[in-house]
C-alpha cells in the first residue's frame, strides 16, 4: 500500500507550534474525527520540533474508552508503566553495583553520576 505524504498542514502545523512555544507550557491534545491525519500531524509535528522539548505522546486509538474516567485512567496507566521501568532500572543498576563491587572491591565507575541516575 502507497503511503501518502504529509501536505498541505501549514496552517495547522504553525497553530500548534505557536502553542507549543508558549508560556507557560501547557498540555496539549490534539483530537478529531477517526482518520483525518492526527497521528500523521503529531508525528510531523515532534520531528519539527527543536531539541529540548520533551514529548509525551499517547496514541488512544487502541484503547476502548467509554467515559472520561477511562480516559483519565488510561494516561495515570502510562504514567505507572514508566514508574516501573524506572525502578526496573534502578533496580538493575543497583544489582550491577553490587557485582562490580563484588568482584573488584570497588564501586568505581567511569563517568558522571548523573548519568546513572534514572
Amino acid at each position: 500500500m502507497k503511503r501518502i505524504e504529509f501536505h498541505d498542514r501549514e496552517q495547522e502545523t504553525k497553530e500548534i507550534m505557536d502553542i507549543l512555544d508558549a508560556e507557560p507550557s501547557l498540555i496539549t491534545f490534539i483530537y478529531g474525527p477517526i482518520n483525518s491525519g492526527k497521528t500523521a500531524l503529531v508525528t510531523h509535528l515532534i520531528d519539527q520540533l527543536p531539541e529540548g522539548h520533551v514529548v509525551f505522546y499517547i496514541n488512544l486509538r487502541t484503547k476502548f474508552l467509554a467515559s472520561y474516567d477511562d480516559f483519565i485512567e488510561s494516561l495515570f496507566e502510562v504514567g505507572i508503566e514508566a514508574n516501573a521501568a524506572k525502578r526496573k532500572r534502578r533496580e538493575t543498576l543497583a544489582e550491577l553495583v553490587s557485582s562490580a563491587t563484588k568482584v573488584t572491591g570497588s564501586t568505581g565507575f567511569c563517568g558522571s553520576r548523573k548519568s546513572y541516575l534514572y
